[in-house]
């Protein structure tokens, strides 16, 4: 089952996690298990310790710091790393559009490189893109494939596993870590999830038969986008879910 609770302010988000939990007990036995942006992760355990006096059955992620936690890596790259692999590959491929000197466009690629990634487009995606465009944009998409290109043959000629690509470990971390079993989960406070983190998600509600998903929700279309909530609907109805 899922509960979709929604609130027209960030702020209200909060409250709501903690009269839920409060609701639901503090039996030791029962695991709460809360997925969050990362700004907040540290804010939600505070409050709970607060209102709770603190606690042994509850834990607070946001999905890259549940990855870390669980699965540590020695090949993987930093942010900062992969930064440094575009500033490399800058300097060997030949450009049509972009400025290999200009000293924001190593930052600025490999950005857009995790971007894409995210939401699961490869090099090849790029290249069907370029057929039938013309002018500056065609300039463009090309540049980005032959860096995007040789990016990832720079990671997977040296064994490397990037910020992005480490994510899609988490559908099955996800599926074989026994702690979900009967948790309580929560997701709280997202604006939108990428692609994967849609497929961890899906991964999470064939888990576990207790999810409950707070956010926020309006009718202004000027203030709110009503993603999380509507990918929510969609998913519960996608898998029959009531």
């Amino acid at each position: 089952m899922v509960n979709l609770i929604t609130t027209d302010s960030y702020f209200n988000i909060f409250n709501l996690l903690i009269n839920d939990l409060n609701e639901k007990g503090k039996d030791i036995k029962q695991k709460n298990i809360i997925f969050c942006e990362e700004k907040v992760s540290l804010l939600i355990e505070r409050l709970i310790c607060y209102s709770q006096g603190g606690t042994f059955n509850t834990e607070v992620y946001s999905f890259g710091n549940f990855l870390r936690t669980k699965k540590p890596l020695d090949n993987l790259l930093t942010i900062e790393g992969s930064s440094m692999a575009v500033k490399k590959i800058l300097s060997s491929v030949s450009l049509n559009c972009f400025k290999a000197s200009k000293s924001t466009i190593a930052p600025t690629l490999y950005n857009l490189i995790i971007q894409l990634k995210s939401a699961k487009v490869c090099p090849q995606d790029i290249l069907t893109a370029i057929d039938g465009t013309t002018g500056v944009l065609k300039n463009k998409l090309v540049d980005i494939y032959e860096v995007f290109s040789a990016y990832e043959n720079f990671v997977s000629k040296n064994g490397f596993i990037d910020q992005s690509t480490y994510l899609d470990f988490l559908v099955d971390l996800i599926r074989d870590d026994e702690r979900l079993d009967g948790a309580n989960v929560y997701l709280v406070g997202f604006n939108g999830w990428t692609a994967q983190i849609r497929q961890a998600i899906a991964c999470l509600l064939d888990r576990t038969n207790n999810l409950t998903a707070i956010l926020c929700q309006g009718d202004n279309p000027l203030v709110f986008v009503n993603e999380s909530p509507a990918f929510i609907k969609e998913l519960c109805k996608q898998k029959g879910v009531p």
